[in-house]
């Protein structure tokens, strides 16, 4: 498993539905080059290895939370955290890739949370962007 980047115009399939070897199979059949998965989701070590076979790439990205959340530096730290814990747990290689924070229905201005979550990034020596 490698971190390289996905070619501009590739077709991804962003979803939080649990995939199967067949999905994927009729995903790259159909020209599509990888998914996006999500952390402590749908995103497991079978999905990697059957993405693998299938030479798909996959993009981890992290949940949000319910819709109206409120943002805070501190959860953003924790949110970071819980990133490289899953990335770790799932022997995702972190060094240079791009960890996606998913911010979607918050219930506020994310601004620190998002600063939050970079410095951890930077922090934590794991070569995340």
């Amino acid at each position: 498993m490698i971190v390289a980047p996905i070619p501009v115009r590739t077709w991804l399939v962003d979803t939080v539905a649990a995939l199967t070897l067949q999905n994927l199979t009729d995903f790259k059949t159909d020209g599509c080059g990888g998914v996006i998965a999500y952390l402590g989701g749908n995103l497991t070590k079978q999905l990697i290895a059957d993405a693998h076979s299938l030479d798909l790439g996959i993009v981890p990205v992290n949940y949000s939370h319910k819709e109206g959340w409120m943002p805070t530096a501190a959860l953003g730290a924790q949110d970071a955290k819980q990133s490289a814990d899953h990335m770790n747990a799932l022997g995702i290689p972190m060094l240079g890739l791009d960890d996606w924070c998913d911010i979607e229905g918050c219930g506020g201005v994310p601004t620190a949370y998002c600063e939050a979550w970079c410095a951890a990034l930077a922090a934590d020596g794991a070569g995340r962007v």
